[in-house]
């Protein structure tokens, strides 16, 4: 059975803007699809200097209103330089499946590293529209709160990506 997940995107210290639901798609990548979900609980047992693997505080630090793109995930730096994964001791959950080309918006990316395109960490990205091209694994659509998240894009993106405020994931978990 395929996963439910949820984001709760607000702005750091202040009020909640939306609670994003999706649905993440085992036959895409039943490892990422269970670090996701992991990422999500925030249970991991894996603890690496004091810091357990969770998106709670995660801030969104890429909003790029060009291409409709919000990253996320590094709960570790929050400047997008760092993230691990929740499931492996080496932090890497390893995808051997390269797949890309276009998809759709609210499509859930996971992203591989720069140095190696078949490792994957905690880092993804939420599309708030259609692209031709992506680099990365969709491994699930947004349900709910997608015009929340165009919403964030118009509001606080900008062309070169840095958000215009700081906005984190204020709460997250499995449904």
């Amino acid at each position: 059975m395929d996963p439910w997940i949820y984001l709760e995107i607000g702005y750091k210290g202040g009020p909640l803007i939306e609670k994003i639901e999706a649905r993440l798609d085992r036959s895409a990548s039943s490892e990422l699809v269970e670090n996701f979900t992991a990422l999500c609980r925030g249970d991991s047992p894996i603890v690496e200097n004091g810091i357990r693997p969770n998106l709670q505080g995660a801030p969104l630090y890429m909003i790029d209103s060009k291409r409709g793109v919000i990253c996320s995930g590094d709960y570790i730096y929050k400047n997008g330089c760092g993230g691990r994964s929740a499931t492996t001791s080496s932090g890497i959950v390893h995808e051997k499946d390269r797949r890309t080309g276009p998809a759709s918006a609210g499509s859930i990316v996971m992203l591989p590293l720069d140095t190696d395109p078949t490792a994957y960490n905690s880092i993804f990205c939420i599309l708030t529209k259609d692209v031709p091209y992506v680099e990365g694994k969709v491994i699930g659509k947004v349900t709910k709160g997608l015009d929340a998240l165009q919403y964030v894009v118009w509001k606080f993106g900008t062309v070169s990506g840095i958000p215009k405020e700081t906005i984190i994931i204020q709460g997250c978990g499995q449904m």
